[in-house]
């Protein structure tokens, strides 16, 4: 991939104290295509997303988005230069209704800010209705946008999960970070999440931290591995199936069947 495209780390470490978090760590994630990030528990997944995201800076290395050095940005303008993330857990407001909820999401393109939009005073009226709009379009590119007024907790988990994502996406994203979707959904509800990423992907850049191997197998065109904070296998998914390093820290005997 070249340097001036996509989202690419370059040998970041993270200590946090006496642990190190991760070790000289670089992967390349290239626009419009999905790249799969897995490994067992404590292998430094969620710390690498954290420094992708902006929320933890790293020790040394770098990390560059299109041809920038942005390590060290604040996770705010690292959203409005279109790097969007889904948490573990849902995060959604459960005494907002899910058009608002969504709303949210859209902050960082907002000109006046969305709370104050929704109080809809003077010139925040126009901005409101764009705002709404906005989430609506997210909202029906997922299929949930016949609960844009339902509260969160009155809804199907994987209807919030839905939710989530929109919230994610109505900021426009060129790139889209997603921290275990498929936790909690069923093997039909997880089917339905792949067809979507891989839908995502053609407009778009997503990295995908998973355990759902099946997932990662089918929507994924690369994987990097993780094991104690260090990269030790990354390829296609082939690749990476057939490598013994992964067998032995993390996949077992089922995925080399």
């Amino acid at each position: 991939m070249d340097s001036k495209e996509g989202l690419s780390v370059n040998e970041v470490s993270v200590r946090f104290g006496g642990l190190v978090a991760l070790d000289r760590v670089s992967l390349e994630a290239p626009p419009r295509q999905v790249l799969g990030v897995i490994g067992p528990n404590g292998a430094g997944k969620t710390t690498l997303f954290n420094v992708m995201c902006g929320f933890v800076k790293p020790d040394s290395g770098t990390l560059t988005y299109f041809g920038k050095q942005v390590h060290g940005l604040r996770p705010e303008k690292l959203t409005r230069m279109g790097v969007a993330r889904t948490l573990q857990g849902l995060g959604l407001f459960s005494r907002m209704p899910v058009l608002e909820n969504v709303m949210i999401g859209a902050d960082s393109q907002a000109k006046v800010g969305v709370l104050r939009a929704l109080l809809g005073a003077g010139p925040t009226v126009t901005e409101e209705r764009r705002l709404r709009a906005a989430a609506m379009e997210a909202l029906d590119r997922l299929g949930v946008a016949a609960y844009a007024a339902k509260m969160p907790p009155q809804l199907p988990y994987a209807i919030q999960k839905k939710v989530a994502l929109a919230r994610a996406l109505v900021s426009n994203p060129r790139f889209l970070l997603l921290d275990e979707p498929a936790s909690g959904l069923s093997e039909g509800e997880m089917a339905d999440l792949g067809d979507l990423i891989l839908e995502l992907s053609g407009d778009l850049g997503v990295v995908l931290v998973e355990h759902h191997m099946d997932l990662v197998m089918r929507v994924c065109s690369n994987i990097t591995v993780l094991d104690f904070g260090r990269v030790i296998a990354e390829g296609t998914p082939a690749e990476v199936k057939a490598n013994p390093l992964v067998t032995e820290a993390y996949l077992g005997d089922e995925v080399g069947a």
